[in-house]
């Protein structure tokens, strides 16, 4: 998955703009994002990252820690607001080690 899922979480941009654009542009030198281990973060840290609420990143962390961690990040998908596009976003700054 590329950075570009970053784009549909943009506020007001339409899917379909957002698609429009991905055919006629592509980022050539994307920023390195170092990944964070998802078990050892907290629920103040989840909710720093790009689109992560502050109830969402609590819910994050109690799911991790009532499994005592997590081995994959698609873990994730039972929690109710977790949606797939979300799933990726998560991936871009997280792993799960």
């Amino acid at each position: 998955m590329s950075d570009n899922v970053q784009l549909y979480f943009v506020y007001g941009i339409k899917k379909e703009t957002i698609d429009e654009l991905l055919r006629r542009f592509t980022v050539k030198t994307p920023k390195l994002i170092t990944k964070r281990n998802i078990n050892e973060l907290t629920a103040s840290d989840l909710s720093t990252l790009p689109g992560i609420s502050f109830e969402l990143g609590v819910a994050i962390w109690e799911f991790v820690r009532v499994k005592n961690g997590v081995d994959s990040l698609e873990e994730l998908q039972k929690i109710d607001e977790i949606t797939p596009q979300k799933i990726a976003l998560i991936k871009l700054y997280l792993s799960a080690e």
